[in-house]
């Protein structure tokens, strides 16, 4: 709930102080007096876009919330403390057009601070209850007001959309592998074939040795052509050479016989393994042009590869599991869901005639509800969706409650909220109440003083009969064109101004007119 809001130079209000009650709130004041902008402050609050257009001036907005279980953890989350309360506080730059969110002086992005405050705070306005409108919430709304347990069907749908949500992972992955099985299989196959487990330096040092092998090989090969005759030919000059060189002679002939032995290399081995270094050579560089990577990237793309016939082979099994673990799951979750809607059917007749009950109370001539089971999807609270239809003209069928007129769909939204309830931990109405009776106005300022019992309410309203039920009250007042305040009021200060609202001026018929109404909800 807000405990206090603080706006400060936002349109006519230079600066607004609001503490209000956890109960029943109400803020009044003359026509164009100003009261529907704060109405607009916490708009701008809970907004996670803003229209610049409407900005003024530079402006704040701050809200001291009274701190629940799920704030808390809300704000564990973002690492906030809040052993001194929380304060939410967004200051709005016209000039360079920027947002700064604060939670208990710590800064926060914006979106934060709507998802926060959005699924606490209920901002309706006359002609615009949308989310009265949308057929979840409505089913919501029966559920609450019927007393119906979703919990145990909750739990299996939240373990079934778990289950669901990884078998799609999963299935995706194994789709997508499978798809690409055989171009995987290709790419693996031409990478192995270059044998990558030989580095490629060192293939690259082996056909350096074999390149100068084969340069002996082929010195070799020269040499022993002319072997024959250089040895005939030293041969002969050592008979006939003088004694002292015969010894040079006899060594050069022995070393000619070892030359020709360390020479005698097979130059078909050695060109066949060169042939088969420069194919692998060729190969991976080939394959590093393609890949756009080196030697080492090649290897690792081999292993990544391996893996995902790996990862493939390991889904198949998988996939099949989680698959009759959904089944079991989705049977399971049908019959939760059909046990609620027979739950659900069987309160329709008492819903319906509460519905009608509190409408005439509130106005309504005609009335006649009916509320419809929609075929649809599982979701959070059963399958398919319930929907309130309502007429308020004889003989015609009952229709979408967005047919209603302004003043119809208003309170037809403050009989629902009353009946259901809310999840919500503050309602705010803007002018709910325009154009009733008296008479409604009345019963529409108990309901609301009823509500707040659960939920603190705040209403702006015109409706002096609304207004007595407030256990606050605040006055918005304009001191000049450019310039509004906004304080509460309470004793004689308000007695005067429900006078106003009820053209009285004279306090004592104000006390006679107000001590009527209802002596069960005193002043």
């Amino acid at each position: 709930m807000i405990e206090v809001l603080k706006v400060k130079n936002f349109t006519i209000f230079e600066e607004v102080t609001l503490e209000f009650s956890e109960n029943f709130n109400v803020i009044t004041g003359e026509t164009g007096a100003g009261k529907s902008l704060i109405v607009d402050a916490l708009r701008f609050l809970l907004s996670q876009r803003v229209d610049w257009d409407e900005v003024l001036r530079d402006f704040s907005v701050e809200v001291v919330l009274r701190p629940d279980g799920d704030l808390l953890r809300d704000l564990e989350d973002l690492e906030v403390s809040a052993d001194d309360g929380v304060i939410i506080r967004k200051k709005f730059e016209k000039g360079n057009r920027r947002v700064k969110s604060y939670i208990n002086g710590i800064a926060v992005p914006s979106r934060k601070i709507s998802e926060i405050l959005e699924g606490r705070i209920f901002l309706g306005r006359q002609f615009s209850q949308v989310e009265i409108l949308n057929e979840k919430f409505q089913t919501e709304l029966f559920d609450r007001a019927m007393g119906i347990d979703i919990s145990d069907y909750l739990r299996v749908y939240l373990e079934y959309k778990r289950v669901l949500e990884n078998f799609r992972d999963l299935e995706e992955e194994f789709k997508d592998l499978k798809g690409r099985e055989d171009y995987i299989k290709f790419q693996l196959k031409e990478l192995s074939e270059a044998n990558l487990d030989v580095d490629e330096m060192e293939l690259l040092e082996r056909k350096r040795e074999l390149e100068g092998k084969l340069r002996e090989v082929e010195w070799a090969r020269e040499f022993n052509e002319i072997y024959e005759e250089i040895y005939k030919k030293v041969s002969h000059l050592l008979k006939i050479s003088p004694e002292r060189y015969r010894g040079v002679f006899r060594d050069f002939l022995e070393n000619l016989k070892e030359i020709r032995l360390e020479t005698d290399f097979s130059q078909e081995d050695i060109l066949g393994d060169l042939e088969e270094i420069n194919s692998r050579l060729y190969r991976i560089g080939r394959l590093k042009l393609k890949y756009g990577t080196d030697f080492g990237g090649l290897k690792k793309i081999k292993e990544e590869l391996e893996g995902k016939l790996r990862r493939l082979e390991e889904l198949e099994g998988k996939v099949e599991e989680m698959r009759m673990k959904l089944l079991k799951l989705e049977k399971e979750l049908e019959r939760r869901a059909e046990e609620i809607n027979a739950r659900r059917k069987e309160g329709f007749m008492e819903f319906e005639g509460k519905v009608e009950g509190l409408l005439r109370d509130l106005g309504f001539d005609y009335v006649k509800c009916n509320v419809v089971l929609r075929e649809g999807q599982y979701w959070e609270r059963g399958k398919g969706v319930l929907e309130i239809l309502i007429s308020t003209i004889p003989d015609a069928p009952p229709s979408k409650i967005s047919n209603l007129s302004g003043g119809e769909l208003s309170r037809v939204s403050l009989v629902l909220s009353y009946l259901g309830g809310s999840s919500y931990k503050t309602l705010i109405f803007d002018e709910i109440d325009v154009g009733v009776s008296p008479r409604v106005a009345e019963k529409m300022g108990k309901m609301l003083r009823d509500i707040s019992q659960k939920v603190q309410v705040i209403a702006i309203t015109h409706q002096p009969f609304t207004a007595f039920f407030a256990n606050k009250h605040f006055l918005v007042k304009k001191v000049r064109p450019d310039l509004a305040l906004c304080v509460e009021i309470e004793g004689r200060d308000r007695i005067r101004e429900l006078g106003r609202m009820m053209g009285i001026e004279d306090e004592v018929k104000v006390l006679e007119v107000l001590e009527g109404l209802s002596k069960s909800y005193p002043l």
